[in-house]
């Protein structure tokens, strides 16, 4: 048996194993509260302001010029 082979049967193998692992549980993650204290944060917070000037409209100062 060549080297390669083994490699692709050994590689396959655990590619199958992880596969079936993450497929059989749904993720969860270890700290429940964060995503409603994240919906309260959003929910609660005064809107976003940017920092930057608007856009000018499309075709900027070439726009309607000729």
């Amino acid at each position: 048996m060549n080297y390669l082979t083994a490699i692709v049967v050994i590689n396959a193998f655990v590619t199958l194993l992880l596969w079936q692992k993450l497929s059989s549980k749904p993720y969860r993650p270890n700290r429940p509260w964060l995503n409603k204290k994240a919906a309260k944060e959003l929910w609660r917070s005064k809107p976003i302001v940017p920092r930057h000037n608007p856009p000018k409209a499309a075709g900027g100062e070439f726009f309607g010029t000729s």
